[in-house]
This record gives C-alpha cells, structure tokens and sequence, in this order.
C-alpha cells in the first residue's frame, strides 16, 4: 500500500505503519490504535475487522467480546494455576497424568491434577451480540479519534465464498437464515450459512456506524467481500488453499490497491497533478 500511494502521486510521501496481530477482534483494534497508533500523529487510520469477531463468539463458542486467545489464557488460569497450591512453571501431558494416577507423587511434589478446562457454548443469538459488541469497539474509537483531524479507512475482512448477491438478497433473506437457526449452537451452524448471514449485517452495522459519526469524524467504509472480483478463479488465487479469508500475495496487492485508491482519492485536492 505504501507503494502504491507514493507512486500514484510527487506531493507528500506516505508511510504505512502496521499495527496489526493475527487473531484480533475490533475491540483489540480499538485499543492498538488509541493506545499506540495515535502516538504516530497519523493522517489516516485503516482498519480491517469483522470475521474474527464472529469465529470467536459463534463458531467457537466463547461469546461475544471473546477472542482466541482469552480462551488460552483461561485454560491456564482456570484449569491449571488456580486448581493448585504451588503450580511448577511447566507440566507435561505424562506428569499430569501422574498426578493423576499417583497419591505418592501427590504428596512429594504437592501438586494437583489438572483436568479439562470449562467448555464454552453458543447459541445462534450470539451473532448479533458479536455484531452489538463491534459496534461498541467502533463507538468508542471514533469518540477518541473526534477530538483530531485524522482520517478513518474502516473495511470488512473479505471473505471468499461470500459475494456481491448475498449483500443483495435482502432483510428477508437474512431473517430466514435466522429463523433457520435461532435454537441451534452456533459451532453447528455451517460456515457458509453462518457468513452469509454476517457478512451482511456486518455491512449494516458499519454503515450505521458511519451515518453516525460522520459529521464528527471523517470515516468512509469499504465492503470488500463485494469489491473485489466476483470471479471464483480468481478468488482462488487470492486466498490460501482451503481458507475463506487469509490472502495470498495477490489478494493482499488486492486490498491494497482498493485502500490506496480510495486514499488518495480522498487526499486528491491536496495533491499535485503527476506529470
């Protein structure tokens, strides 16, 4: 992205700083950016969320505000340091079941057994709690990012299987996916159902969102599922083998070219004429 908006124009040079992490949802964003990205005294803010807000809530079943790595962080907590008096630093999987089996090892080492750790469930309401809790990540970033001057870039992560039709199927078709599986526990729900229904509201949410804050904050949104090509030959060359949303080289230049356009198209009257 750098690239391409410092070879697009001679008038400013861009730097793209990155603070992205794999496995974050908005509200990890949100915080990056107030805690740190706003350090950089930067003209714009580019953020792309959504998909692993849903994984984390719905399809594993930890809830809405969850991440991925919340979940280790309780197995540790919870099943392993505090069910035991002295926890060692490390426990492999053959010493645990020592504990287990052996009063005697008990004693010479007081340690406990450590069982499984607590299994989450979700159920299909958790969609729009993920959705409420998006919303509120985004809220209270644009509350800190509207006392500066800086510029928002926020987009949906895209996602393979998801296309411009399903954006356009309508509320009703969005509330028969719901209907179809308001009992169900989300881990059951197929991926592609469960998306095509996301997605969507996802779009909802972020222009909702938008509408909001836009006379306080200069925020456009980007709904990439749907801007980048439809063509399933060429989605396959975008994103890894076997993954809906992790981006090959191609799909990144992709990305970076629809974050880069719409930019410098915004920054187009600042900017001089290239020759």
């Amino acid at each position: 992205m750098q690239t391409i908006l410092n070879e697009s124009q001679t008038s400013y040079r861009y730097v793209v700083i990155s603070l992205s992490s794999p496995g974050w949802i908005s509200f990890q964003s949100m915080l990056a950016i107030t805690l740190y990205g706003l350090n950089f005294d930067p003209d714009w803010v580019v953020a792309m969320d959504g998909d692993n807000d849903i994984i984390a809530s719905c399809s594993a079943g930890y809830g809405a505000g969850r991440d991925g790595y919340s979940y280790v962080f309780d197995r540790y907590s919870r099943s392993y340091l505090y069910r035991q008096p002295y926890p060692p630093f490390y426990r492999g999987v053959t010493e645990n079941a020592l504990v287990r089996v052996s009063a005697t090892y008990r004693i010479l080492t007081r340690q406990r057994y450590v069982p499984s750790p607590v299994e989450y469930s979700a159920k299909w309401d958790e969609v729009e709690r993920a959705l409420a809790f998006y919303q509120l990540s985004y809220d209270r970033l644009f509350r800190v990012l509207a006392t500066s001057k800086v510029k928002m870039l926020m987009s949906s992560q895209p996602y393979k299987n998801v296309y411009r039709a399903d954006f356009e199927a309508g509320q009703d078709k969005l509330d028969e996916i719901s209907k179809r599986y308001q009992d169900a526990d989300c881990r059951t729900v197929p991926h592609l159902e469960r998306s095509r229904y996301f997605h969507p509201r996802l779009k909802q949410v972020s222009q909702d969102l938008v509408a909001r804050w836009t006379d306080r904050v200069d925020v456009r949104y980007l709904s990439m599922s749907e801007l980048i090509p439809q063509e399933l030959e060429v989605r396959n060359a975008m994103f890894w083998t076997g993954s809906n949303v992790h981006l090959l080289d191609h799909g990144q230049d992709l990305v970076a070219h629809l974050y880069a356009r719409t930019i410098l198209d915004a920054d187009r009257p600042l900017l001089k004429p290239q020759h």
